[in-house]
């Protein structure tokens, strides 16, 4: 949902094109006191990057990080009864997993990252790695990384 200029828009979408019992689910982190390790990243990405690299239109990544908003968006959407889940918690086997984690799956800090130069690059992995290995220190090996999962079925 956070790649989308208009995440409500995509919502209303979904629920137009899924035939009555379809499924339609999105997850979106928790907020930064929760989803420590997005917090760290985006911390590390903002200390040291050039901020005049804009990013393409979409939501913050933590705009749509209260149940609430998520939830609106799926009823105005018609959704009813929405489910929210909390899960989960990132097991990195080593600090450089999370900046490994950064770059396969954070397209937002990863268009940030790759728009440095080669020493603010070497800067930001850094601090990410640094912060990582205190956060794994803290959390005996996991750092948190909730997120809410927004499911329902047309139709339900």
């Amino acid at each position: 949902m956070l790649h989308f200029p208009r995440p409500g828009k995509a919502v209303a979408e979904a629920y137009r094109v899924l035939r009555p019992g379809g499924r339609f689910a999105f997850t979106i982190w928790c907020g930064p006191t929760k989803a420590k390790v997005l917090t760290l990243i985006a911390e590390g990405v903002q200390r040291h990057a050039d901020p005049s690299v804009a990013l393409p239109a979409g939501p913050g990544i933590f705009t749509l990080s209260d149940p609430w908003i998520g939830t609106a968006l799926m009823e105005a959407a018609k959704f009813k009864d929405v489910r929210i889940e909390l899960p989960c918690f990132f097991s990195p086997t080593s600090p450089s997993d999370v900046f490994d984690m950064m770059r396969k799956s954070m397209v937002r800090a990863t268009y940030v990252y790759d728009r440095q130069a080669t020493d603010v690059q070497r800067c930001i992995e850094q601090t990410i790695k640094d912060e990582a290995a205190n956060a794994l220190a803290e959390g005996g090996g996991k750092i948190p990384c909730p997120a809410l999962l927004f499911s329902r079925t047309k139709g339900e």
